[in-house]
């Protein structure tokens, strides 16, 4: 989300014009903020600049925030924006805006290239190969309710029954520990390892994808599926992109160098 889609969502909500609009049109100084109202209706339009749709959208922001700046005035007057829960949720909305607008310069900075891109779509399809798995789960956070998972499961329960009655996962527990259809991607190297060798059936597990957690995956069944094309998955393959770069920023940021 950027910096304008942020203060479009809270425009409605958040007081932060600087100038009201008189019945003649003529603006109104008010101590309200640091911006003024015609600097925040320009970076509001954005791109709609001209024309008929733009006169009414401009209009209808200069109605909003000279309402705006009237309750602004008045909440002044009252006191209202000194209380401490206003001045922490102003101050929570101005760290919003900059962080958004930091990763905004830091993405125009560091672009993602295009090649990044092939490559981990490359290495996404090295990894997947053809082959799709439907799989079950449960997952318990105690050795005791694992022990009874497995061997209620030896003994024969149906995997689904188990499910329901002892898994802690949410996501699943309810439809009897069905997990859906996963590429290799989307599952843990613990699970990917041992899927090699299971057959449609097969238990796997218990396994230790934490501390404090057990996991059964049971293989329902496999099937041969294409991996889809590149264009239809870079948006996702740039998402998780920028959220590796966001990561490597942050770090950086937390443990600067000595």
């Amino acid at each position: 989300m950027n910096i304008r889609q942020i203060l479009m969502g809270m425009l409605p909500l958040v007081l932060v014009s600087q100038t009201a609009f008189a019945a003649d049109g003529k603006s109104l100084e008010s101590p309200t903020g640091s911006v003024s109202q015609s600097v925040l209706i320009e970076f509001l339009m954005g791109d709609l600049k001209q024309g008929p749709d733009a006169d009414n959208r401009r209009s209808r922001l200069q109605q909003e925030l000279a309402l705006q700046d009237a309750i602004l005035k008045e909440a002044n007057r009252l006191g209202v924006t000194e209380r401490p829960n206003v001045q922490a949720a102003i101050e929570l909305a101005r760290r919003r805006a900059i962080v958004g607008a930091y990763w905004g310069n830091f993405f125009q900075r560091n672009p993602i290239p295009e090649s990044a891109v092939r490559d981990a779509y490359t290495n996404l399809v090295k990894l997947n190969g053809t082959r799709q798995y439907r799989l079950s789960r449960i997952i318990v956070k105690d050795e005791a309710t694992a022990q009874k998972v497995l061997d209620e499961l030896k003994g024969k329960k149906p995997f689904s029954t188990v499910a329901k009655n002892q898994s802690a996962d949410e996501g699943t527990r309810q439809k009897g520990g069905d997990f859906g259809w996963r590429w290799k991607s989307e599952l843990s190297s613990i699970v990917r390892e041992k899927l090699e060798k299971a057959k449609p059936g097969d238990l796997i597990g218990p396994l230790k994808p934490a501390p404090e957690l057990f996991l059964f995956v049971k293989l329902e069944e496999y099937r041969e599926q294409a991996m889809p094309d590149f264009e239809k998955l870079k948006p996702e393959l740039e998402r998780r992109l920028r959220q590796q770069g966001e990561q490597a920023e942050l770090n950086r940021l937390m443990n600067p160098p000595k």
